[in-house]
């Protein structure tokens, strides 16, 4: 995870894989703020995943 720290100036996100009560499964998005994480909703990751190829043009 040493390429993380290169891109200070870029959020750090992180997925996790969220169990619930009834045993189903779902992707928990997380933005990194000062205090801590804060969950983030699929579109926003959407959006950001997006933002970042655009301005480093990385083609699908």
């Amino acid at each position: 995870m040493n390429s993380v720290t290169n891109l200070t100036e870029r959020p750090q996100v992180k997925v996790i894989l969220f169990r619930e009560r009834d045993n189903t499964c779902r992707l928990m998005y997380q933005l990194k703020v000062s205090e801590g994480y804060q969950e983030i909703n699929p579109q926003y990751m959407s959006w950001l995943l997006d933002d970042f190829n655009t301005n480093n043009q990385v083609k699908a």
